[in-house]
């Protein structure tokens, strides 16, 4: 008697959990199901330093990725930040002698992935927007010296 009461009280119980739930969650792909969470950030201190630097350094580095990758860019003429992309910080490098744009993702560890834009769709990664026009160089390429006043006669 007391096995067919305990018996019985968890069946009730299974029924009341099965009737609440009313079998939604079972419907949804894993990913919809995480999607209704709280979207957690985690904070990338490689990109917000990235952020802070000067136009100029932002491309160097850009260059650098690229570069270390084995891929060819002579010289990256502009690069900007474009999106987040699951936890990556995703910048954009427009490399012109090349005539290449290059996805580069930077992971909350600093590690960097680099892809070459024209295979983002066949990879399923978000698309490569256009950048916006490189802002002129800040630091000062051409400093006067001696030899410039000599050539002049401006000793």
């Amino acid at each position: 008697m007391r096995a067919r009461s305990v018996l019985l009280g968890s069946l009730l119980v299974l029924a009341s959990v099965a009737a609440c739930a009313d079998g939604r969650d079972a419907e949804l792909p894993a990913e919809e199901a995480n999607a209704q969470g709280p979207r957690i950030t985690i904070r990338n201190d490689h990109h917000d330093e990235l952020l802070r630097r000067s136009p100029d350094d932002q491309r160097l580095t850009m260059m650098r990725a690229i570069r270390r990758t084995g891929n060819r860019c002579q010289r990256v003429s502009n690069a900007g930040y474009q999106q987040e992309y699951r936890n990556l910080r995703m910048w954009v490098g427009q490399c012109d002698v090349e005539n290449k744009l290059f996805a580069i993702f930077i992971a909350p560890n600093g590690d960097v992935q680099v892809r070459d834009c024209a295979q983002a769709g066949q990879l399923a990664l978000p698309r490569c927007e256009g950048l916006p026009p490189a802002p002129p160089p800040t630091e000062n390429l051409f400093r006067e010296g001696a030899s410039d006043k000599a050539y002049r006669n401006e000793f």
